[in-house]
């Protein structure tokens, strides 16, 4: 019996052994997809068992994927009938297949969970602590302890994810297995990545210059009308400020600071092709694949005269994988201001307060007892008239209120936008397709103010021969604004004139709000006090068409494949801008008895057709290679070619026939005409030359060679070279000892040296306007109209200015050290860089000092030096934990920078303050400091005369209740002394208009297919001194035919209420209503801290799980929710309701956001 049951085990334990054995045999297959029949006979060939089934269950035709074509044949027979009912089982030299019985289901059922434990350790052997283990197509997941273990119950042949922060994703297969242990490889995708830098792309870890790159994610899924709104705060020291919340307004860039008096932006290049700061802001966010930003000379030198101050590079998308594939990204956007001034709303606050600007009294005045009278009347008994005739102004004064934020501009406004694209790759050709439509309705009420952008771009890559390939790139961005001329007018004349006010916006804000009606009169009539609106409403319209149209064709050819080849580019650009104006005639009125009035005589019609013509030809060869492992050389040398042609043409003709088809072809008045071109050209040879030694010692050398049209040809031609070097102390031996917490550590440092040609002056109202040749004198020419001779005008020509015939570049060097770091795993990064720079030969009309009989306009002269010294730092982090069993995910990312500017030289001999000075500080504000206000009228006759800097000394001299300065020279009087550096009296620098410390700040977290972010973007210091025409902040202490601020009532000093803590003094007419003048004048009580928080953008999404998605064509679907601007804490004085970042309330009001929408990926 023994024997017998010895026997008995014997042979099934070597059964089970061979079945295990069996089992457990590893094979090949000849691909990952293979037929059923295929599958069978590479197991009968390799395993010598034979396979036994019934043609009816299975069908050997059928084509099978499996995730690897080597596996133990146990795991591809269980991959094969997943989902299926059969079963196998190994008999003797056979694998039998057979459909399952209820028992066996049962039993499968039962056997298809099991408890996994495991361990996850690092290459050095330690545990990682906190690893996230995700079993694979699930949501089922546990996260590692102290010890780096983990237990887990897991489907039965599961596969399980292993991730952390700082570390190779890892999959494993369990297959039969109850005990696993994971290796976790160190990740340096980080380090691998590759930017792109100018004519090549290069490894993040071999960057010897100031590059940085921003997080293309962050511009996608956002409610935004063009780029720069969402790069503002992404990258640090790229500083972008909107001008205003007009979709038709871009927002100007900015890298590493000031760049010279004469202005300077950064180039743009947008797949190698040299653009524009317009074409950036309206590419289409979803088609950018990665931007870089090039800050210093040496990173920059390559592409010369366009790239003094910075480039900014971006590659757009191109085809990933195989398989085509569809994406479309949508939203609805619901917009608001961000701030909403506040007005005195009660017609007898409001008129007391007019009286006592005007007289220093609230009961004297224009507006009598009488008026007072009927004004109580009427709030008493609202059925008696709401207004009263003064027989004095020969006018009506009317009680009714009305909010001009709330008459005016929309509650909200509606946004649409929707992206769609379609990509995809074969081993031949690479192709990119992609559209975009966004609507954007206008926040104005009267008149029309809307938006609309439609963008295609089409890519295509083909590979003609292993060694030759050939490319095409073509882009249209076409948008349309619609709104009135007189919006368009005053708009375009506050971008050209000095004072920055003048427009729509300030005039709606700013009118009386006590008329009956924001518009019409009972006749429908045009009130006189709001004329403006009128105009928007029936003042004729304004269409402005800008469309852009990029053509580029690549080709590389492979001398040798990836070592030698040469790339050539050609691109033509053609903008064509036609802007159409109407203007019509409208009745007006001062109301009831008061007659009427027409704004215009005849109706008249212009257009506008500019056409900007842009090409540019570039040709360069790459040699790259490694030798020895140890030795990398990279050398570069190419050729471009820049010609630039802009033509503009006017028409226009009065009198239209009829207003209803406003057209200049149906007029017969008289016609106006008018032509203008620029053209100018570039030519440049470059070069550059790189070589790592062991990924230790990194060294590279540029130079260009620029020449432009816009110069004397003695000095068109400038040579400028650069260099950076860089050394990877993490490579070394010594450095070993801390690896355990740098990962990488590199200091760098360039020097580099670039001229700019692109040169400005200042136009008759303060404005910079583009000087494409400076050197060529220029006569003007006009009509005399004060002269007539038998019934004509005579022309005139005004006599050419001096030139200088020595003008040529300014000469711009920057001197950079850098350091980047990666530490804990690549948990924690941070990049730092110190620069100065130093801008030459600036053309300033200050090189000599001439005498004042010279007779006309001092010369520009290459004659100003300046220099720019900042900092910028990038720190980020990411790490992950458990929460309720599921991985969550986090990162926090900081940017913060700073600069400032300084001359160094330029001519001024007297120390004038009204001109530039050696040693000023570029934004200075001189400005007297604020004691208080006078407590009593003993105490402002005791003190120092003030009656210099007074608005109106007689009328209303320094008393109880006025400003208090400080006198600073002791000489028993307030005054600005001759306003020159060795006497300015008792002025002094109380601030400074230049912006200081930008930061970003991104917060980031993702569990459990829900995702949100965060980023706060900010100013730390700027200064800002209100100008006379800030009516929400001045109101009748300006001007008093305008609204009054609340803060105006409710924080001032009065005869009533003398209390000297109150912010705004007595209030008297017009004492705010000079630059140099009382409250115009620059002080410190009334400087504001406009520095800010803003919490730019929070964004909430959540991404379907595939197991909702199952088998659809839908790879993935996120739904998710976005905000921008939401909220903002300013240092600015409470009762000044303005944005910081549009202060003055000048231009269209920034806006609020709230978006929805969907991404779906086919």
């Amino acid at each position: 019996m023994k024997v017998t049951l010895s026997l008995a085990f014997v042979c099934v334990f070597q059964l089970l052994a061979a079945t295990g054995k069996a089992q457990n045999t590893l094979i090949e297959l000849p691909s990952r997809s293979v037929s059923v029949e295929t599958l069978f006979s590479q197991i009968e060939e390799q395993t010598g068992y034979l396979m036994v089934y019934s043609n009816s269950e299975i069908d050997v035709k059928a084509e099978v994927t499996f995730s690897s074509k080597k596996g133990k044949v146990g795991e591809l027979l269980d991959e094969l009938l997943r989902g299926t009912d059969l079963k196998y089982e190994f008999t003797n030299n056979y694998i039998v297949f057979s459909k399952s019985t209820e028992k066996d289901r049962i039993a499968d059922v039962r056997q298809m969970r099991k408890r996994v434990t495991g361990k996850v350790i690092d290459n050095n052997g330690d545990a990682v602590i906190g690893a996230s283990v995700l079993e694979k197509g699930t949501s089922n997941g546990a996260i590692t302890d102290y010890e780096g273990n983990f237990v887990l119950e897991v489907k039965d042949n599961a596969t399980l994810v292993i991730s952390f922060v700082g570390y190779k994703t890892q999959t494993l297969a369990v297959g039969n297995r109850n005990s696993v242990q994971v290796l976790m490889q160190e990740d340096t995708e980080a380090l691998e990545e590759v930017v792109v830098v100018g004519y090549a792309v290069q490894k993040k870890a071999n960057l010897s210059g100031s590059v940085a790159t921003a997080d293309t994610k962050k511009l996608v899924d956002r409610p935004i009308s063009n780029v720069g709104s969402a790069l503002q705060g992404a990258v640090a020291n790229l500083n972008i400020d909107p001008i205003s919340g007009d979709p038709n307004d871009l927002p100007s860039f900015n890298i590493r600071g000031f760049t010279s008096i004469n202005g300077g932006s950064p180039m743009v290049v947008i797949d190698g092709v040299i653009s524009d700061m317009l074409e950036l802001n309206r590419l289409n966010p979803t088609d950018i694949e990665n931007i870089s930003v090039l800050k210093d000379a040496s990173s920059a030198a390559i592409y010369g005269s366009r790239a003094a101050y910075g480039v900014i590079l971006v590659t757009t998308k191109t085809g990933k994988t195989e398989k085509v594939t569809v994406n479309y990204n949508g939203n609805i956007d619901f917009r608001g201001l961000t701030v909403t001034p506040e007005v005195v709303s009660d017609p007898e606050i409001f008129f007391h307060d007019k009286n006592q600007a005007e007289t220093g009294s609230p009961n004297q005045g224009g507006y009598s007892p009488a008026m007072f009278d009927a004004l109580a009347a009427w709030k008493a008994d609202k059925t008696k008239p709401g207004y009263w005739y003064n027989p004095d102004w020969d006018e009506y004064i009317y009680f009714t209120f009305w909010d001009p934020v709330k008459s005016y501009i929309k509650n909200d406004a509606f946004t649409q936008n929707h992206n769609i694209s379609l990509s995809g790759k074969t081993d031949k050709v690479n192709y990119y397709l992609s559209g975009n439509y966004q609507n954007q309705e206008g926040m104005i009420k009267y008149g029309r103010n809307d938006y609309a952008q439609y963008n295609t771009r089409a890519k295509l890559d083909i590979q003609i021969t292993p060694s030759w390939k050939i490319g095409s790139n073509t882009s249209l961005i076409s948008a349309e604004y619609k709104t009135t001329s007189r919006y368009l007018d005053k708009h375009d004349d506050n971008r050209k004139n000095k004072w920055g006010y003048g427009t729509i916006i300030e005039s709606l804000l700013s009118l009386v709000p006590f008329v009956p009606s924001p518009l019409e009169d009972e006749n429908g009539y045009v009130y006189d006090w709001v004329t403006d609106a009128g105009y928007l409403d029936r003042g004729g319209n304004a269409k402005k068409h800008d469309t852009t149209i990029n053509q580029q064709f690549t080709t590389r050819v492979d001398f040798i494949k990836d070592v030698l080849f040469v790339n050539g580019q050609y691109n033509f650009s053609l903008q064509k801008v036609t802007t159409d104006k109407t203007y019509l005639p409208f009745v007006g009125s001062g109301g009831l008895d008061s007659g009427t009035w027409v704004n215009q005589e005849v109706s008249s019609a212009n257009s506008t057709n500019a056409r900007v013509r842009h090409i540019t030809w570039d040709v360069y060869g790459t040699f790259h290679k490694r030798f020895a492992e140890k030795h990398d050389l990279t050398a570069i040398v190419g050729f471009n070619q820049e010609s630039y042609r802009y033509n503009t043409q006017f028409g226009g003709r009065d009198h239209l026939i009829t207003n209803s088809v406003p057209s200049y072809n149906l007029a017969y008045g008289t016609s106006t005409v008018d032509e203008s071109t620029i053209t100018w050209a570039l030519r440049g040879l470059y070069g550059r030359l790189g070589y790592i030694y062991n990924d230790k010692y990194i060294a590279e050398f540029n130079f260009r060679r620029d020449m432009t049209s816009r110069f004397p040809h003695a000095s068109r031609t400038v040579f400028n070279p650069s260099g950076s070097i860089a050394w990877v102390l993490s490579q070394e031996k010594f450095f070993k000892p801390l690896k355990t917490v740098f990962d990488h550590f590199k200091i760098r440092a360039s020097y580099g040296r670039l001229g700019n040609q692109d040169v400005s002056y200042l136009n008759e109202y303060g404005k910079r306007v583009e000087s494409v040749y400076p050197y060529i004198p220029s006569m003007g020419a006009d009509i005399k109209r004060n002269i007539n001779l038998g019934g004509s005008y005579p022309m005139y020509v005004t006599t050419p200015g001096l030139v200088s015939g020595r003008l040529t570049w300014e000469k711009v060097t920057t001197v950079d050290i850098g350091l980047d770091l990666t530490m804990l795993n690549n948990r924690l990064t941070f990049t730092g860089d110190l620069y100065r720079r130093d801008t030459k030969d600036m053309l300033t009309s200050q090189g000599r000092d001439l005498p004042s009989v010279l007779g006309t306009a001092v010369p520009q002269e290459n004659a100003a030096d300046l220099k720019t010294i900042g900092w910028d730092i990038t720190v980020g982090w990411r790490d992950q934990f458990k929460l309720s069993g599921k991985p969550f995910n986090y990162n926090v990312d900081v940017t913060l920078s700073d600069s400032w500017a300084q001359i160094t030289k330029v001519a001024n001999s007297t120390g004038s303050l009204n001109s530039y000075y050696k040693g000023q500080e570029l934004g200075e504000i001189w400005g007297l400091k604020t004691l208080g206000l006078f407590a009593t009228d003993e105490e402002a006759k005791n003190w120092a005369d003030q009656s210099e800097l007074l608005y109106q000394p007689g009328k209303y001299p320094q008393a109880a209740g006025t400003i208090k300065w400080e006198d600073r020279d002791g000489d028993g009087k307030i005054s600005r002394g001759k306003w020159t550096l060795d006497d300015h009296g008792d002025f002094y620098k109380i601030g400074n208009t230049s912006i200081r410390y930008r930061f970003g700040i991104t917060l980031g977290a993702s569990w459990n297919n829900f995702d949100l972010s965060a980023f706060f973007q900010g100013v730390l210091k700027h200064q800002y001194y209100p100008q006379w025409y800030d009516r929400f902040f001045w109101g009748l202490y300006s001007i008093n035919w305008y609204n009054e601020p609340m803060s105006n009532y409710t924080d001032r000093w009065t005869e009533e209420n003398r209390d000297t803590g109150k912010f705004f003094p007595k209030l008297c007419q017009g004492n705010a209503h000079s630059d140099t003048k009382e409250l115009g004048s620059p002080q410190t009580r009334y400087l504001q801290d406009a520095s800010y928080i803003r919490l730019k953008n929070l964004q909430i999404g959540y991404t379907l799980p595939q197991s909702i998605l199952g088998k659809r064509s839908f790879q993935r679907i996120r739904i998710y929710y976005s905000g921008e601007n939401l909220f903002c804490l300013s240092g600015l004085y409470d009762g000044y309701k303005a944005d910081p970042e549009n202060l003055g309330w000048q231009n269209y009001p920034l806006q609020r956001h709230h978006s929805f929408g969907v991404n779906v990926t086919f």
